[in-house]
């Protein structure tokens, strides 16, 4: 995958209300969870179902992982 404007793509994957994206780390380690989001109306609130999970040493490098599953899953 190639970004040119890393915040804008950033933004439009994290926008995306289809998936649940959770990004945490810091310098030399990131974890990456991505989860399907719908809503329920028998429970009245959003489910969500972990769809992948990654770690990985740079943020690009997660960043890429969740990016990868969102376009896999939108097919």
């Amino acid at each position: 995958m190639r970004l040119y404007n890393l915040h804008e793509s950033l933004e439009k994957l994290i926008a995306n209300k289809e998936f649940q994206i959770e990004i945490i780390g810091e310098d030399s380690g990131w974890t990456v969870v991505v989860s399907s989001r719908e809503w329920s109306n028998d429970l009245q609130r959003y489910v969500y179902d972990e769809i992948g999970s990654s770690t990985d040493p740079s943020f690009l490098g997660a960043y890429d992982f969740a990016a990868g599953i969102v376009s896999r899953e939108k097919g």
